[in-house]
C-alpha cells in the first residue's frame, strides 16, 4: 500500500474495477442485446467470481443454491 491509508487504497481498488468493467461494457456495446438491462458482477475478495447480464428490469438476490438465467 505504500504507506497510504486503508482509505485511499480501497478508494483505488474500487476506480479500478469500475473502469475495468465500464470499459469492458463500451468494448462489447454492439454486440449486446437490446433487451440486456444491467450487468450483474459477482465480488469475493476483491476478485470478480462471475459475471452474467441480466435481461428483467428487476432483479431479486435471495440466497438460494439456484443459477442465474437472465431472468429471475
Amino acid at each position: 500500500m505504500c504507506g497510504k491509508p486503508l482509505g485511499y487504497f480501497l478508494l483505488n481498488v474500487i476506480v479500478c474495477l469500475t473502469r475495468d468493467h465500464i470499459g469492458e461494457v463500451l468494448e462489447k456495446w454492439t454486440q449486446i442485446d437490446d433487451e440486456i438491462w444491467a450487468k450483474v458482477i459477482v465480488l469475493e475478495r476483491n476478485r470478480r467470481v462471475a459475471k452474467a447480464y441480466a435481461r428483467a428490469p428487476v432483479l431479486t438476490i435471495n440466497g438460494s443454491d439456484e443459477g442465474f438465467d437472465g431472468f429471475r
